[in-house]
């Protein structure tokens, strides 16, 4: 659970795969690995210095918020301020503000958790979409 987040928010150059997130949301149902995922998440949405780790925690959060538990949804409504900050995110690279795609991820997801109708919206559109892909493999059955 806590090395799924960390590899899904990792420095890598390329985004965390659809299956890893989807176990990652997984983990927020299981009352267990609940609190080591957040903790863990929340750890790496606060790791300024690294604007990689921010960016891709806010992709995480935003596809969680359509596919994890109402606990996870409840929580970060609960701390809304805290991605609303990061709207103003900046961080220089040789001078450049590299910050930009974190301020505009803060901002698509806060402004997701402060739209309770488009928010259960996309949460019943991902639970049809799952319903609709289960039981489809790539084998064939004999």
């Amino acid at each position: 659970d806590e090395v799924r987040v960390r590899e899904a928010t990792s420095n890598d150059a390329w985004g965390a795969s659809s299956t890893l997130m989807s176990s990652i949301a997984g983990d927020t149902f299981d009352p267990e690995r609940y609190p080591r995922v957040f903790r863990i998440l929340w750890k790496r949405l606060n790791d300024l210095k690294h604007a990689q780790h921010v960016l891709k925690t806010l992709f995480l959060i935003e596809y969680l918020l359509c596919h994890a538990s109402p606990r996870f949804v409840r929580d970060m409504q609960a701390r809304i301020r805290s991605i609303g900050r990061l709207r103003r995110y900046e961080w220089y690279a040789d001078g450049i503000d590299i910050g930009e795609p974190v301020r505009a991820k803060a901002t698509s997801v806060y402004n997701l958790l402060n739209d309770d109708a488009r928010l259960e919206a996309e949460r019943q559109l991902a639970s049809d979409q799952r319903g609709k892909f289960r039981g489809i493999s790539t084998r064939r059955v004999v």
